[in-house]
C-alpha cells in the first residue's frame, strides 16, 4: 500500500518539485496545444507575480473558467500567489453566478473571454473590485504568451502555503440546489490524490490522465 502521508506541503511546493524533475516532460494537453512543465511552471509565476503585486495573500480569487490551459495556470497561480482559489462553471446563467460569487466572496475574479462580461455586470454588487481575463485587450488582460517567453520565471524563493492553508473553495449544490461553499486545505488535497492513487494505481508517471469535468 501506498504511504498517503504526504512529503510536500503544498500543491505549489509539489507543482515546483515536479517541474524541477521533468522540465521538459509534457504537462498539459488541450487539442492541439501543449505545455511543458518548465512552460506552465513559467506561466503560473509570471500569473503568481501580478497577483502578489494585486495583494491577494490570503484573499481569494474566482476562477470563472471553463476546463483549459489558462484554467489550470489560474489555479496554480491564485495557490503560488497565497491566495484561495474558487473555480465557478462559466456556463451559470447570470442568476446563478450571482449566488455563486455571493457564496464565495472573491476580491478578484479571473475569467473567460466568454464569460468576463456576465462577471463584470456583477462584480459591483457581489464586492469583486477586480475582473481580469484571458483573451482580452487592455489592461485587465492576461495572455499565456506574455510570460512563456520570460525564461527567469521561476517559482523559487516564494513563500509556500502552510499545509493547512486554504487552497480550493469549492462550490456544491448537492440536493438541494443551492450552492454550498466547502474548503479544501493544501494537506487535504495532496493526501486525497495519495488515497486516490493507492486505490487505483501504482504508479502515474509517464502517463496521460483526462480531465473531463468543468468546474
Amino acid at each position: 500500500m501506498i504511504n498517503c502521508e504526504p512529503r510536500h506541503t503544498s500543491i505549489v511546493q509539489a507543482f515546483r518539485a515536479a517541474a524541477a524533475l521533468y522540465p521538459e516532460a509534457t504537462a498539459l494537453v488541450c487539442r492541439e496545444r501543449r505545455l511543458t512543465y518548465a512552460e506552465l511552471e513559467r506561466a503560473v509565476a509570471g500569473l503568481a507575480e501580478r497577483l502578489r503585486h494585486l495583494g491577494v495573500q490570503g484573499g481569494r480569487v474566482a476562477i470563472v473558467m471553463p476546463s483549459s490551459i489558462e484554467a489550470v495556470v489560474a489555479v496554480l497561480g491564485v495557490l503560488a500567489a497565497g491566495a484561495q482559489a474558487a473555480p465557478i462553471n462559466p456556463f451559470f446563467t447570470p442568476s446563478e453566478l450571482e449566488v455563486a460569487l455571493g457564496e464565495a466572496e472573491p476580491g478578484l475574479a479571473i475569467c473567460s473571454l466568454a464569460a468576463v462580461d456576465k462577471v463584470r455586470a456583477l462584480a459591483l454588487g457581489c464586492g469583486i473590485g477586480t475582473v481580469w481575463s484571458f483573451g482580452s485587450s487592455g489592461p485587465e488582460a492576461l495572455a499565456l504568451e506574455h510570460w512563456l517567453g520570460r525564461s527567469q520565471l521561476r517559482l523559487s524563493g516564494i513563500d509556500d502555503p502552510a499545509p493547512e492553508a486554504a487552497a480550493l473553495l469549492i462550490l456544491t449544490g448537492g440536493t438541494t440546489g443551492e450552492p454550498k461553499a466547502v474548503e479544501h486545505s493544501h494537506r487535504g488535497l495532496i493526501v486525497s490524490v495519495l488515497q486516490h492513487r493507492s486505490r487505483s494505481f501504482s504508479t502515474i508517471a509517464g502517463r496521460t490522465w483526462s480531465s473531463i469535468a468543468d468546474p
